[in-house]
Order: C-alpha cells, then structure tokens, then sequence
C-alpha cells in the first residue's frame, strides 16, 4: 500500500476501503520504523480506512494502543472519528443497520 503504488492509486479511484493494523505492520516488518507507515497516505489522498488489531492474542495490543499509535505518527482525533465511520459505512450490514450504528457511534462521541 505504498503511497506511490498504481495498485493505491486504483484502489483509491474505485473507493475501496483498507483496514490498516498499526502496530502489526511494525511487528511484522511490513513497515520499517524509518518509514513513513501508510495510514498516513491514506490520510493524505482522503482514502476509506480503519483500524484494527491484527491478532490480540500474539501482538498483545487492542484497539487503544492502535489509536494511540496513530495519534503519535500523525493522525488525529477527528481522522480516529472519521476512521470509524469509513468502517461503518463499509462494515457488512444493511443500509438501515449502518445508519443506526452511525448514529449510536455519534451520539456516544457526543457528535451527534
């Protein structure tokens, strides 16, 4: 997902969305600490992302130490804010259930 890649290039033109693990890309080596981590370039075009752990259970984080990664490396609260509703908007529900939980999501973040 390289900022400069014609693969997120395309994909960003067809708005299909990335689910972006933070701290698993460094675990892994997906992404080298000198590098700049690709959520950023999804910032930048305004791509459709999210956030997710990859596996709990092997990487010992949750979804607090994902969004407080991304704060450090650049993002912030309102691209968290939006994040969540890219996920919503895309999440395998019907229209209807969609509109509800965005609106459940909002309200609970007091943006509503």
């Amino acid at each position: 997902m390289r900022e400069c890649g014609e693969a997120f290039k395309l994909a960003i033109s067809k708005k299909i969305h990335f689910e972006v693990c933070p701290n698993s890309s460094y675990l892994t080596g997906a992404v080298k600490p000198s590098e700049e981590h690709p959520l950023m370039a999804c910032k930048k075009h305004n791509a459709s992302f999210s956030m997710s752990t990859d596996d709990p259970t092997i990487t010992h984080t949750d979804i607090d130490d994902e969004y407080w990664l991304a704060l450090r490396l650049g993002l912030t609260p309102q691209d968290i804010i939006k994040t969540n509703h890219d996920a919503i908007d895309n999440c395998f529900l019907p229209p209807e259930e969609k509109k509800q939980l965005r609106k459940w999501f909002d309200q609970l973040n007091g943006l509503a």
